[in-house]
């Protein structure tokens, strides 16, 4: 049975490529990162965007649109020409803006079509070498010892660096100073700089820190280890009891793009990441590789995201912009 469905996938691929060369008829795809260059978002889009192209036959541009907490790509996406040549790389702060952001232009659900998810992010808790502590539970005892006076980093309010720090927070009970960037990367770099004490990105942007000792790993997010770094302990096993958080990232296009459009990225993109070289690249990068089963699928997990992060930025008191 699993070499029948890889045939008929093969076949599907075979024949929506003719389509689309001719639909994009030499026009590059614009694959729009809505987060500074070295980030999470663009890590995972830089591996993926020349597999993508292969499989296309369609030259795929990155294009680095950070700020406004991953407002500013999103805009530029929703006011495309719904044509298939511009892409959103969407992030887990696209479905929590909607409580963050009330004026925004467009609306994550209605003005986009989920393609498929590609990936799930799991984060780092790093802190600077200096931060006398080697484990969670050192951070837990100084950060109570000294109220207020530890600062941590993300890429914004909002964003899952932010989110990661908040629940930590709360669950951890310890009082932390947020301080917001513009992008996940500047906080990680104004953290091996010495400016902050800690921060929660993204495994894939502070793998090589942690490798080489320039940030020091306490812990990863998820609710087990990661396989990039399996010997790093979860946060819930190194005292902080059922503290659990991943995010993700996918592809949308215009709400108004072709069904049939849709359709064929998808198949490209699922084939795509499912490919053993992608899957390894992606895992050895510190990311987990997650498609949809259909766009329709992903347009659903969306909706429920944009009502979990609603209710989960009340619960730790994040206030809208």
């Amino acid at each position: 049975m699993r070499i029948l469905e890889s045939s008929l996938v093969v076949i599907v691929l075979c024949a929506a490529a003719p389509a689309l060369a001719q639909t994009f008829a030499g026009k590059p795809i614009r694959l729009i990162v809505p987060a500074a260059a070295g980030g999470g978002p663009d890590v995972t889009a830089r591996l993926l965007a020349p597999k993508f192209s292969k499989a296309l036959g369609q030259n795929i541009v990155v294009e680095n649109r950070a700020g406004a907490n991953a407002a500013i790509g999103a805009e530029v996406v929703a006011n495309a020409p719904a044509d298939g040549h511009t892409w959103l790389l969407a992030t887990v702060q696209h479905t929590a803006n909607p409580s963050l952001q009330p004026n925004l232009s467009y609306d994550i659900v209605k003005d986009f079509a989920p393609v498929s998810l590609v990936v799930a992010n799991t984060y780092f808790l790093v802190v600077h070498p200096s931060l006398p502590v080697k484990s969670v539970r050192d951070l837990v005892a100084l950060a109570r010892s000294r109220p207020g006076k530890l600062n941590f980093g993300s890429g914004g309010v909002g964003s899952a660096s932010h989110l990661s720090g908040e629940l930590f927070k709360a669950e951890a009970n310890v009082d932390m100073v947020h301080v917001p960037y513009k992008g996940a990367s500047l906080a990680v770099a104004d953290l091996v700089g010495g400016h902050l004490e800690l921060s929660f990105p993204a495994i894939p942007s502070a793998l090589p820190l942690v490798r080489t000792g320039r940030l020091r790993g306490l812990a990863v997010t998820s609710s087990q280890r990661h396989a990039a770094m399996p010997d790093m302990p979860t946060i819930g096993e190194s005292g902080v009891p059922g503290y659990e958080f991943r995010s993700w990232v996918g592809v949308m296009v215009p709400a108004a793009t072709p069904r049939e459009s849709v359709r064929r990225f998808h198949t490209v993109i699922v084939e795509t990441i499912n490919q053993r070289e992608t899957r390894e690249a992606l895992v050895a990068r510190g990311t987990d590789p997650l498609t949809s089963a259909s766009p329709e699928e992903f347009a659903t997990y969306v909706r429920e995201q944009v009502a979990r992060f609603s209710q989960l930025l009340k619960a730790v008191k994040v206030k809208a912009n």
